[in-house]
């Protein structure tokens, strides 16, 4: 068995993804995972660091991993930032890794409130009612500080470890570039890292639907080249 885990932006809905990707049930099984501040989660207490997150993350997959199955990793933007740190840290065989919009940590740049991108980066409009906004920007801003802090280490001192773990990382092409920078074949091999432009922006897959058949393809793609199991 393939099973893909995935994980959703900061005050995502990550059951959305699954539905997104419902397509591909066949051939993997979707196994979404929420953390504090996701959906149904979004009042929990959030973590201090960002190791919290990774470890509530890492102790879910070995809860839910059946034995012998083929492990792959999905996050977007907050649950991208997790993906490496998360391969890294489990004891078990990751077979594929989808990172999508986010940056390699070592050039990471933190979003501004304020900025004229800032609410479209995180999944809310400031047409929005008032009281939903007031709402979501504190886990926005909560989750920013997480990943902020974790990178400053990457960008001061920390080495990356090139993990050998076939990698898609995806990106809009409207989305800041860096998030499909080639400095990402130092967390990984370059033979087995692709990058892909996806249309759009941070959210590619609301801005043009026919992204969604192309994430499947992607993904089923990893899964083949790493020969996951049905």
């Amino acid at each position: 068995m393939s099973t893909l885990f995935l994980f959703s932006h900061a005050g995502g809905n990550v059951w959305e993804y699954a539905k997104m990707l419902s397509g591909i049930e066949k051939e993997i099984r979707m196994m979404p995972v929420e953390l504090p501040g996701d959906a149904s989660r979004l009042m929990a207490e959030l973590y201090d660091d960002f190791g919290g997150y990774v470890k509530e993350a890492h102790d879910y997959i070995m809860k839910n991993a059946a034995a012998g199955d083929d492990i792959y990793l999905m996050g977007h933007s907050f649950g991208g930032y997790l993906m490496y740190e998360l391969a890294k840290s489990l004891p078990i065989k990751v077979s594929g890794i989808v990172a999508s919009g986010c940056h390699p940590y070592h050039i990471y740049r933190k979003p501004v409130k304020g900025d004229s991108t800032y609410c479209h980066i995180f999944g809310y409009s400031k047409d929005m009612p008032q009281e939903l906004i007031e709402l979501f920007e504190p886990v926005i801003a909560d989750k920013i500080e997480i990943v902020a802090k974790h990178c400053k280490g990457y960008k001061n001192s920390v080495v990356p470890e090139v993990l050998h773990i076939p990698a898609e990382i995806l990106y809009g092409q409207d989305d800041d570039r860096d998030c499909g920078s080639e400095e990402w074949y130092k967390y990984f091999d370059k033979d087995t890292c692709n990058i892909h432009i996806m249309n759009g922006g941070h959210f590619y897959w609301r801005d043009d639907e026919s992204n969604i058949d192309k994430m499947s393809k992607i993904i089923l793609n990893l899964k083949e080249r790493t020969n996951g199991k049905g």
